[in-house]
């Protein structure tokens, strides 16, 4: 299997509580996520890119 990065994800750090999909994820949470959410996430300031 890929690696994520591989796959075109882009890892963040939630900076806090986020609603994601139907899935609740706490702050401080690593998650590999599709780019254009990654940057939504960032724009809002919920979140930090760790890795792409």
């Amino acid at each position: 299997m890929k690696a994520y990065a591989e796959m075109g994800y882009v890892q963040v750090e939630l900076l806090q509580d986020v609603k994601y999909g139907r899935y609740d994820y706490p702050k401080g949470e690593l998650l590999w996520i599709e780019p254009a959410d990654a940057a939504a996430c960032v724009k809002m300031g919920a979140a930090r890119v760790v890795s792409q």
